[in-house]
């Protein structure tokens, strides 16, 4: 399995009452190909008119002047991830169209409702957390549709040699309907895909992490095509679905024995990604250590886990338990390289009962 990498500068934001989503410095990684000099740059913020303009329509019609505000959130969120499908044609692949379909998710949240986007893009078979396990599919049919609006965006983007399987994360913002513009939700989410048999991408894990305002930081966006070395494949295939889950149990193991920053130096990839609860999520090795730091388990029981066809990709989730007696689902992607590291390592915490 290799992959190449072409970066190509663009710097988007993304406004919403004052608020702002910053993205740089485009990573697009994909099959060996020469890197592009074409820049490509992307605006989505209001002018001082374009909001003069609404102030003048919100206090006319407040409804009227929310709806023309949200638009021009979608709009913004439309013009910033086009950059999925802006990007020169040298560097299309299986994960630019998986971006591509975050983006069309968000946009029919928006468009749509929450409930409607979610039915639409979920697999039927799709686990969230709430807190314990569920079937997703089955939780929204359940639920009454959200009159608040949540946006958001990939910047990160990594599909399957076998282009099956992928994942994504970026930031969110969730704002209740009628409600001031600094009490919005942020946090990052984390979904992993499943292409099925008709071509088309479904959710089959989902994960939200939130945090203050004050944690939102500037991203970089990667777009990760993995590609195989052919020759042995399906014997490297058979040899790395029997370490998959072994390396998953070892994990845990070293976590209890030596702590998350033991198991991360043996486990971890160079651009391992952690979450934790009212933290912005840790980017690369050196911020892993510094947010894990002390961080201990009694315990790990593993519940389920999936894994692409190529066997390059999977996802594993289950129980921890702290030092502390707190109980949350983990959840991990998995990226084999020469043998399997963590991608993702994601707590979701269960509220302590007193």
């Amino acid at each position: 399995m290799f992959t190449s990498e072409v970066t190509i500068p663009v710097k988007s934001k993304l406004n919403y009452g004052g608020d702002s989503f910053l993205v740089s410095d485009v990573r697009i990684a994909g099959e060996s190909r020469s890197p592009t000099t074409e820049p490509f740059a992307t605006s989505a913020v209001l002018s001082y008119s374009q909001a003069e303009e609404i102030g003048a329509l919100r206090r006319e019609n407040r409804s009227w002047a929310k709806r023309m505000i949200l638009a021009d959130l979608r709009n913004s969120l439309f013009l910033a991830c086009s950059v999925f499908c802006s990007l020169p044609a040298q560097t299309d692949s299986l994960a630019i169209r998986l971006g591509q379909t975050e983006r069309e998710f968000s946009r029919a949240a928006g468009l749509n409702g929450i409930r409607s986007a979610f039915l639409e893009y979920f697999d039927d078979a799709c686990v969230i957390f709430a807190p314990r396990p569920t079937n997703g599919k089955l939780a929204y049919s359940a639920d009454s549709d959200s009159h608040g609006s949540l946006v958001w965006m990939p910047t990160v983007v990594e599909v399957s040699a076998s282009g099956d399987f992928g994942y994504t994360t970026g930031p969110s913002e969730y704002r209740e309907e009628n409600s001031p513009s600094d009490s919005a939700h942020y946090g990052h989410f984390v979904s992993v895909w499943k292409r099925n048999y008709d071509g088309r991408w479904k959710v089959i894990l989902d994960f939200g992490n939130g945090y203050p305002k004050r944690e939102k930081r500037e991203e970089q966006l990667r777009v990760r095509q993995l590609h195989s070395n052919g020759g042995k494949r399906e014997i490297q295939s058979v040899v790395a679905r029997s370490s998959w889950l072994t390396a998953d149990s070892a994990y845990s193991a070293t976590a209890m024995n030596e702590g998350s920053n033991g198991a991360l130096e043996k486990f971890g990839s160079e651009d391992v990604r952690l979450y934790r609860r009212g933290k912005f999520p840790a980017q690369g090795m050196d911020a892993a250590y510094r947010l894990v730091r002390g961080e201990k388990f009694s315990g790990f029981k593993f519940s389920a886990g999936q894994i692409s066809s190529a066997s390059d990709l999977g996802f594993t989730y289950g129980l921890a338990v702290t030092a502390n007696a707190d109980t949350n689902n983990y959840i991990r992607v998995w990226r084999r390289e020469n043998e399997w590291k963590i991608v993702v390592d994601a707590l979701n915490p269960w509220v302590r009962k007193n």
